[in-house]
């Protein structure tokens, strides 16, 4: 078989190579596929709404390091105790170099997370009057934005 229209073959090497790399791209995109549709199904039932990359106008966008984000995705709004609470992902640089982090952010002070602001894996950002809560370069699993947004 010819690639690019060149001369040269593409021998049984180059095809294991293709395959995997296909099947790494594969399943890369369904475990996106599976934790975005773990969100749509889990939010809604805590009363948050989906907003797609669409953050509220009272959240501080420039006096956050979010600031440098290259995409927000997954944002979702809700409230917890008369609490505005912001959930989304968002993405860091570009192509190999780009990274992936949660955010939680509370229209609040740092004790609306409990006991999890002493997690030392987590970071705490203040912004104006809100809080956010991270874990840097990661994409929170669903069960554990769960647990942060139920001890709010």
């Amino acid at each position: 078989m010819y690639i690019g229209g060149g001369s040269r073959q593409l021998g049984a090497g180059g095809y294991i190579q293709l395959v995997v790399f296909s099947a790494v791209i594969a399943a890369v995109m369904l475990r996106d596929w599976v934790r975005t549709r773990g969100l749509r199904r889990s939010m809604p039932a805590m009363g948050f709404e989906y907003t797609g990359a669409m953050l509220p106008g009272s959240f501080p966008w420039v006096a956050t390091s979010v600031l440098w984000a290259s995409l927000i995705y997954n944002a979702y709004v809700g409230d917890r105790g008369g609490k505005e609470v912001v959930v989304f992902d968002c993405k860091f640089g570009r192509g190999r170099s780009s990274y992936r982090q949660t955010v939680i952010a509370v229209h609040g002070s740092q004790n609306c997370f409990g006991a999890e602001r002493f997690d030392i894996s987590l970071v705490t950002e203040r912004a104006a009057d809100w809080t956010l809560i991270f874990r840097p370069r990661r994409l929170l699993p669903l069960a554990e934005i769960q647990t942060l947004v139920s001890n709010i």
